[in-house]
């Protein structure tokens, strides 16, 4: 097993490699796996040197603010591998990192080969087929990407055997707590390994039992989801937050494309995906050992035998095949074969019980088995599709493997360490060449670069954390309370939270409450609602997101900030200071109702955010409405030069790639210009979207707005997602700040960078005048909260009202915060859509802020309850073990 791994070793080791992926692996999982031990660690200091107990639940730094187990218990905690994080000082993480990995890897292969061991399988079959499991494409492709994506392959095994314990009458303890691990461990993919778990339960019911029996499976399964049921209340304080947490995140309410069935093209690569090369499309990675081919040839030979096993193979096949299949096996939400890794569990134990098997055919089966591997592997190798090396590889190495088989089948039949050589030998060679060609190949859209490519540089992955520009923004006076914002910076998402700055921003798969909701109003030029870059310039936002400080090139900036220094560590980035911006805190005494601020366009509800809280009626009961005063204005525009486009009736076609047209009209001066789209879709050029066979669109497409600006053009990219997009949030409607200019603009030119045909309701240019913005920013620092300070999730403050005001926390809502006013518990709200506020008395008072995770004391006394239960269930079973035994003595 080790040996095998070493082939990835070298591959990552030659091309100067960590096993930390660029995207996701690098702003996502390394990150969380970081900050995780300076977590832990700080934990210990406290407990140690301060002799208090301080678990921090919320954090200032992560995005704009954010609850720690929420964010991310998908990535690091519940994992108790990642515990290991404590002992890692934070510049090694990258060493840790591929450790977890290698470990994620040998247990693997150690919990399937207790489930075979646990069926008296042999030591050979179980340990060849280990190999196959452990090296499977999924966990090839997946396992160092998403590191986390290995632990159902881990878990699984010890469910299925936890469960047939419990079969055989034994203690239900390993099945209890395997539930509990891969609960805590990952919410998603514990939703797959429930599902897998009933279908289990169910299959090996009737390999136990000759005859369908309704009481006593009734029995039995009902013993099992009380086992079950102790396993979810042991885990309830991170089951229950996150379950809290999912039911409310706008991503699980969008409507998702679903076809009928696949492209036919997914089909044909499907059949190559179970031997040779991955199928990326839809996340359907199988790739086990070319072997696999021949023991399910093998298993579908012998009659009235293995039928368990063969009815198993039909129904993940149906599986894979059934776009509604991914559906419910990702939660309802978009359709996607992330459960794959069980059909490599399946297929690994089907060689393990073939094995005895292969060496009893007959002269018939022989014949019809090389019959269909050469079929196989003619396809492998001449199929017009697959003309990549990987599967001209496979199907060469599986036609020498049955030619060797069955003319040294006679050489191999009676000797089982030639048996073990041989299949040794093909299962490396299988897997090994699979692992070469996949870390070789091309891939990630990039036809000219190897995936290897797509790692990260060995030994940088903490300086890329760890940038000069993140110890400039920490020397920043006053830098814990304010926020920075940036502009085409080259620093990663994520990092703020490392470095504890407020940079703002965010990529991690939940959101908080109201942020997607909020930047999807004030139509933000960001595609999803789970990451966000910037606040796009935009003058009026970076007041309200209490923006001091912001990085980019000269000139990119919001209206009103002033140079401060050309010392930022990256090349012709300057940091800017906004001497006029609000504090952390601010407050109002007049409100918008929702209703008016929905009715306005979204370059409207910017400024009036800046003038009036917006507030429900009933969180808003005695304060005054705003007397709005709106300086934006919608701007006429005429179309010119369009060029390989047609537009009509709100339909582009763009024929070609780059079709462009000019939009004229006359600007405004001393003014924030935008262009927005409203109600924006795209569909592929003539492609059918929904047929029977799903046609292979373009899932996404890119629009650029190019513009002038102090006499030089600029450009900006919008990612259009379409409904087909996995990770799309339903947005449609989006707008580009193209920054504030003194003179007025006259012209901008769209240019549809994708072919096919862009539908949108309406495409308007706005001037939003800069009118008013100081005196409005200085009514919201009216009467503003002193002597404030943020520690972890405590916040406090003092205020002195004239009279009734809200005060706005620029923190997005949550209810988890319980505000105190003079030491009295006070209802909070969501203020301006996202923020966290209340209404505070007139007078003198002392705010503050205490937060706890949702659901999190309730998840508490669950686990509590289910200890009792566990520790009856305990007393029971040893009050009937020693009842048996003393039977047994008289």
């Amino acid at each position: 097993m080790c040996g095998i791994f070493c082939i990835i070793l070298f591959i990552f080791m030659k091309n100067g490699k960590s096993f930390i992926h660029k995207g996701d692996g690098m702003q996502q999982h390394y990150i969380a796996l970081e900050y995780w031990g300076n977590y832990l660690r700080q934990i210990i200091r406290d407990l140690v040197f301060a002799h208090r107990l301080n678990i921090p639940q919320w954090n200032l730094h992560i995005g704009n603010g954010a609850d720690i187990l929420t964010t991310l218990h998908y990535y690091v905690i519940g994992d108790p591998l990642n515990l290991l994080a404590v002992l890692v000082p934070s510049r090694y993480t990258e060493y840790l990192y591929a450790f977890l990995c290698f470990l994620r890897y040998y247990l693997a292969g150690i919990t399937f080969s207790m489930y075979c061991f646990y069926n008296k399988n042999k030591k050979l079959p179980v340990f060849l087929g280990s190999l196959i499991y452990v090296y499977s494409q999924w966990m090839i492709v997946t396992g160092l990407d998403h590191p986390y994506f290995m632990n159902p392959v881990i878990y699984l095994p010890l469910i299925m055997l936890g469960i047939d314990r419990i079969y055989d009458r034994k203690k239900p303890y390993l099945y209890i707590w395997t539930i509990v691990l891969s609960a805590v461990s990952n919410f998603y993919f514990f939703y797959m390994l429930a599902v897998f778990t009933v279908i289990y339960v169910v299959f090996r019911y009737f390999t136990k039992h000759s005859r369908f029996i309704l009481r006593e499976f009734a029995g039995m399964a009902g013993k099992i989801g009380i086992y079950t049921m102790i396993a979810l209340m042991i885990s309830s304080p991170v089951l229950l937050p996150i379950i809290k947490t999912m039911m409310g995140n706008s991503r699980m309410n969008v409507q998702r494309y679903m076809p009928i069935l696949y492209s036919r093209r997914f089909y044909v690569t499907l059949l190559a995906a179970f031997s040779g090369a991955s199928n990326k499309t839809r996340f359907s990675y199988i790739g086990v050992a070319g072997v696999c081919v021949l023991a399910i040839i093998v298993l579908f030979m012998q009659k009235g035998k293995y039928l368990s096993l063969k009815l198993g193979t039909a129904l993940v096949t149906a599986m894979v095949c059934i776009p509604l299949a991914g559906r419910i096996m990702n939660g309802f939400s978009y359709t996607t074969n992330r459960w794959t890794w069980a059909c490599s569990m399946l297929f690994s134990y089907i060689f393990v019980k073939m094995f005895q098997e292969f060496f009893g055919l007959t002269t018939k089966k022989k014949i019809i088995l090389a019959a269909i591997v050469s079929l196989y592997s003619a396809f492998l190798i001449f199929y017009p599709h697959f003309k990549g090396k990987n599967n001209g590889v496979a199907g060469i190495l599986l036609l020498c493997m049955i030619a060797a088989f069955l003319t040294g089948y006679r050489f191999l039949a009676n000797n089982k360490k030639r048996q073990a050589i041989f299949f040794t030998f093909f299962i490396v060679l299988s897997v090994g060449t699979n692992i070469w060609f996949y870390y070789n190949g091309s891939g990630r859209g990039h036809k000219n670069k190897t995936i290897i490519s797509a790692y990260v540089n060995r030994g940088r992955a903490y300086g890329k954390c760890h940038s000069e520009i993140e110890d400039t923004i920490k020397e920043l006076p006053n830098s814990s309370l304010v926020r920075v914002d940036q502009r085409n910076i080259n620093t990663l998402c994520n990092t703020s939270m490392l470095n504890e700055i407020n940079a703002g921003k965010f990529r991690f798969s939940i959101a908080p409450e109201g942020t997607g909701t909020f930047f999807n109003e004030v139509y933000m030029n960001s595609s999803m609602d789970q990451i966000f870059y910037s606040l796009n310039s935009r003058t009026w936002l970076s007041k309200l997101f209490s923006v001091k400080y912001f990085l980019a090139k000269e000139g990119i900036v919001p209206y009103g900030v002033v140079k401060k220094s050309e010392e930022t560590g990256q090349k012709d980035r300057i940091l800017y200071t906004d001497p006029d911006s609000l504090p952390f805190a601010y407050t109002y005494d007049s409100y918008i109702p929702v209703s008016s601020y929905m009715k306005m366009n979204p370059v409207q509800r910017q400024e009036a955010l800046m003038q009036g809280v917006v507030l429900k009626r009933e969180d808003a009961e005695g304060m005054e409405k705003t007397n709005l005063s709106l300086h934006v204005k919608e701007i006429p525009y005429s179309v010119h030069d369009m060029k390989d486009m047609t537009w009509k009736n709100g339909l582009i076609c763009a024929e070609k790639k780059d079709a462009s047209c000019v939009l004229t009209f006359k600007g405004e001066t001393n003014s924030e210009t935008y262009v927005t789209f409203d109600g924006l879709s795209y569909k592929g050029k003539n492609k059918t979207f929904r047929t029977v066979f799903e046609k292979k669109d373009n899932v996404n497409a890119d629009v650029k707005i190019v513009y002038p600006h102090d006499g030089e053009m600029y450009t900006q990219s919008l990612r259009v997602l379409s409904i087909k997009d996995n990770f799309g949030s339903g947005r449609t409607n989006y707008g580009m700040n193209l920054l504030y200019n003194e003179k007025p603009m006259n012209e901008v030119k769209l240019v549809f960078a994708t072919p096919g045909k862009y539908k949108t309701d309406s495409i308007r240019i706005f001037a939003q005048k800069m009118d008013g913005l100081s005196e409005l920013t200085e009514e919201r620092r009216t009467e503003a909260p002193e002597d404030l300070t943020v520690d972890g999730d405590h916040i406090c403050c003092t205020v002195n009202f004239s009279k009734e005001r809200e005060l706005v926390f620029t923190i997005p809502y949550s209810p988890g915060w319980k505000l105190y006013v003079d030491g009295v518990k006070q209802e909070t709200n969501k203020a301006n859509r996202m923020f966290l506020g209340s209404k505070i008395s007139k007078g003198s008072h002392r705010i503050e802020l205490d937060y706890t995770t949702p659901g999190l004391p309730e998840g508490l006394c669950l686990m509590w309850m289910g200890f009792f239960l566990l520790l009856l269930l305990w007393k029971k079973s040893d009050f009937h073990g020693k009842k048996r035994n003393m039977l047994q003595k008289y």
